[in-house]
């Protein structure tokens, strides 16, 4: 009877430590859901021209996001806005984003490279980023899980051209890798239409590479601006990014241990594990 007590005893502890485990693990989860939101002053255009200043919830995206969180006051409800509903977004001193009909070149340019070049593109409204805004010549980027791309606009342009920027094998040889640098010609093009193809511009073309702060670099001296810079990241622009978990850990004995005899009970304890990163 005794025996059954203690056991009892002991799952009635077991169980009470896994439930405080689940509670305390249930309250950091929901305290990183409330954390990580990161709502910056901005404002959206609507598709009916309409301005609205509020809150978004900004984020160091990898890829183009497809829409926004926008909250027109700290305590209002969260609206989700998508190329439908809105035409602009600009998250004040940080990052802007215009709907746009765009084509998007669709072939790889590191990896499972095409065999023969790969002009195939789609045509989709997509959120651009400015990377670069010029008086005469802007630098946008749409980047997908496919790759980077970068396009060029000139203010009296009605839409923006994608820079060319290619990499494939020559067909029968996989050893063998052409590299199509058609942005150069482009960025040569653009500083003759903005009528200041200069020797400084030349040489930043020549030696760019399809990298925004090369890219930047060559558009920036085609607007006659020499003082641009690629945004640096900042303590107040750096996402603290909390992850949870439950660690289980379970000793093994080997040898003349008492707990490596046949009948010996190996344990798995329980804890909780919370890591923090920097995005």
């Amino acid at each position: 009877m005794k025996e059954n007590f203690t056991f009892a005893l002991t799952d009635h502890k077991k169980n009470r430590g896994m439930k405080y485990i689940f509670t305390s693990m249930a309250m950091l989860l929901a305290w990183m859901a409330y954390g990580q939101a990161n709502y910056q002053p901005g404002f959206v255009v609507t598709t009916q021209n309409d301005t609205l200043k509020g809150f978004i919830d900004y984020r160091e995206w990898n890829n183009n996001p497809a829409f926004f969180l926008f909250k027109p006051a700290p305590d209002s409800e969260i609206k989700k806005l998508g190329v439908r509903d809105v035409t602009y977004i600009s998250i004040d001193s940080m990052d802007a984003y215009r709907a746009m009909i765009i084509p998007i070149s669709k072939d790889r340019i590191d990896g499972d490279l095409s065999s023969g070049v790969d002009t195939s593109s789609v045509i989709d409204t997509v959120f651009l980023k400015t990377v670069y805004q010029g008086p005469k010549v802007k630098l946008l980027s749409y980047t997908d899980k496919i790759k980077s791309r970068y396009y060029i606009q000139h203010n009296t342009d009605a839409a923006p051209v994608e820079l060319v920027y290619r990499q494939y094998y020559n067909k029968g040889s996989e050893r063998t890798i052409t590299i199509v640098r058609g942005y150069q010609k482009q960025l040569i093009a653009a500083a003759m239409q903005a009528k200041n193809y200069t020797a400084d511009v030349e040489n930043a073309i020549r030696f760019a590479g399809y990298t925004a702060a090369d890219l930047i670099k060559c558009v920036a001296k085609i607007n006659g601006d020499n003082r641009a810079k690629v945004k640096r990241y900042d303590l107040s622009r750096i996402r603290w990014v909390i992850g949870a978990g439950i660690n289980a850990s379970t000793a093994y004995y080997k040898g003349d241990h008492d707990l490596a005899a046949p009948d010996a009970v190996n344990k798995t304890s329980y804890l909780p594990v919370a890591s923090v990163s920097l995005d």
